[in-house]
């Protein structure tokens, strides 16, 4: 439980920092290649060894760090689709979105 907590930090809260940066120096594609490189190799390497050697059990937990994980795709995907940019809103969406995921686990624990 904690590790689906703690992971977004440990692997992701770097390339934010660093995209963020980029970003106020204009370096718009750099900040994009930065966090798409990091998810991609995520989605890879990592993913693979934890589907080979865990168990393929799915419990509430997975489901509902599933679940939000897409809609979180979903605000990023309408964001750009409307605004062609992310603005506060979406932000302050995926921050509620994981607090809601934060929530559930401590209330179930």
């Amino acid at each position: 439980m904690l590790s689906l907590v703690l992971a977004p930090f440990a692997t992701e809260l770097p390339e934010k920092a660093n995209s963020f940066f980029w970003i106020r120096e204009g370096k718009d594609s750099l900040a994009l290649g930065n966090i798409t490189g990091a998810l991609v190799f995520q989605s890879t390497l990592p993913m693979a060894v934890g589907l080979a050697f865990t168990s393929w059990e799915l419990d509430s937990y997975s489901l509902v760090a599933g679940c939000l994980a897409l809609a979180g795709g979903l605000v990023a995907i309408l964001t750009l689709q409307v605004r062609r940019r992310f603005n506060g809103r979406a932000i302050a969406l995926w921050a509620a979105l994981y607090v809601a995921f934060v929530v559930y686990v401590v209330s179930t624990a």
